[in-house]
C-alpha cells in the first residue's frame, strides 16, 4: 500500500470543512428531489441522524458473527459509506443490499475476504451485481488509512479502541483530517495537543480538535460513555431514531427499488419489450447472413 500522501484519501477524499461535505451531500438531494418532485423534501439534519444510525448498524454488522471482521475493516466500511453519501442519495438505494455490499467490499480491500453468502446467504446475488456500481459511485477507491496503526505504534499501552471505534462512526473526521492528526485528536489535549506534529501548524491544530468537539457534541445523546464495554453503544434513543427514519426512507425511497410499484412494473415491461427488440433484430441479421449465403451459393460461386 502506498503512503499516505500519495493516496487517493489524500488527494480525493479530504476536505476542508463540514460546509464544503454538506453541499456536496446537497447536490445529491437536489437531483433525487428533481427525479421524483412528488416525493418528500429531505431535510438535512433528519439525513444526517440516518447516516449515523445508517454508520452504526453497518459497524455492527461487520463486526457480529460470522462475519466477524476486525474493527480496522469494520472503520474502512463505515467511512466507504461516508463517501458513498457524498455523491449519491441514500433513497436511490436499497439499504440492505447497500450496508452488506460495503462490509464485502471492504473486506476485500483490507485484504480480510468473506464471501458474499458469509456476509447475508439470502442477498449473496444482490451483493455480488452491486458491487460495481458502488465502487463506481466512490470512484473505484476504496483505501482507506486509519489512526489505529499510529496510536498503535506510539502509545502501545493504548486499549480502550472503541473510542476510534466510535469517533470514525459519530463524525466526518476520516473526510476532514489526515490519519496522523485524527490520531492525535483522538489522544486528547492532554496528549496530542502538544505534539510535535503540529509545530508551525497551529491553525490547523485548532481547525481539527475544533471539528472533532463539535461533531461528538452533536451526537451526544445517541451514545452511551463510560464502563469497561469493547464496542461502541449506541443508546435507545439511536435505536428509535433510526426505526422512525427508515420508515421515512421506504416511503421516499426510489419506487424502482419496489417490485410492485407501478414505476418498477414500468421499468420492468420495458426491459421485456427491449429484449425482445434485440431478438427480432438477432433474427433479422441471422436470416439476413443465411439470404446472402443461399444467393451465393446459387450463383455457383462458392462451393457448399
Amino acid at each position: 500500500m502506498a503512503s499516505y500522501q500519495v493516496s487517493t484519501q489524500r488527494r480525493y477524499w479530504k476536505f476542508s470543512s463540514l460546509e464544503e461535505l454538506e453541499s456536496l451531500r446537497q447536490i445529491s438531494r437536489s437531483r433525487y428531489q428533481q427525479k421524483y418532485p412528488q416525493k418528500n423534501s429531505i431535510d438535512p439534519e433528519r439525513e444526517a441522524v440516518f447516516r449515523l444510525g445508517c454508520s452504526y448498524r453497518l459497524y455492527r454488522l461487520a463486526r457480529a458473527e460470522p462475519i466477524s471482521l476486525p474493527r480496522y475493516v469494520a472503520a474502512t466500511a463505515v467511512v466507504l459509506f461516508k463517501r458513498f453519501c457524498l455523491y449519491n442519495c441514500i433513497l436511490e438505494w436499497d439499504l440492505d443490499i447497500l450496508l452488506c455490499t460495503l462490509v464485502y467490499i471492504a473486506a476485500k480491500a483490507e485484504e480480510n475476504y468473506r464471501a458474499a453468502s458469509q456476509i447475508s446467504l439470502q442477498l449473496e446475488r444482490e451483493i455480488l451485481s452491486t458491487e460495481i456500481p458502488l465502487l463506481s459511485s466512490i470512484h473505484f477507491q476504496a483505501v482507506c488509512y486509519h489512526p489505529y496503526l499510529l496510536i498503535r505504534a506510539a502509545f502501545p499501552e493504548f486499549h480502550t479502541w472503541h473510542r476510534i471505534d466510535e469517533a470514525v462512526i459519530r463524525t466526518d473526521a476520516m473526510l476532514l483530517m489526515s490519519p496522523a492528526a485524527f490520531a492525535l485528536v483522538l489522544l486528547g489535549r492532554d496528549q496530542g495537543f502538544h505534539h510535535s506534529i503540529w509545530q508551525d501548524h497551529e491553525a490547523e491544530r485548532e481547525r481539527c480538535f475544533e471539528l472533532y468537539e463539535y461533531m461528538m457534541q452533536h451526537t451526544e445523546r445517541f451514545f452511551e460513555h463510560g464502563g469497561s464495554g469493547t464496542e461502541p453503544r449506541g443508546t435507545s434513543a439511536l435505536e428509535e431514531e433510526f426505526e422512525r427514519l427508515r420508515a421515512w426512507y421506504l416511503s421516499n425511497r426510489d419506487p424502482l427499488l419496489d417490485k410492485d410499484s407501478a414505476e418498477s412494473r414500468q421499468r420492468q415491461e420495458e426491459e421485456k419489450r427491449q429484449l425482445e427488440r434485440q431478438k427480432r433484430r438477432h433474427l433479422r441479421m441471422v436470416e439476413e447472413e443465411e439470404r446472402k449465403r443461399q444467393a451465393l451459393l446459387s450463383s455457383g460461386k462458392v462451393e457448399k
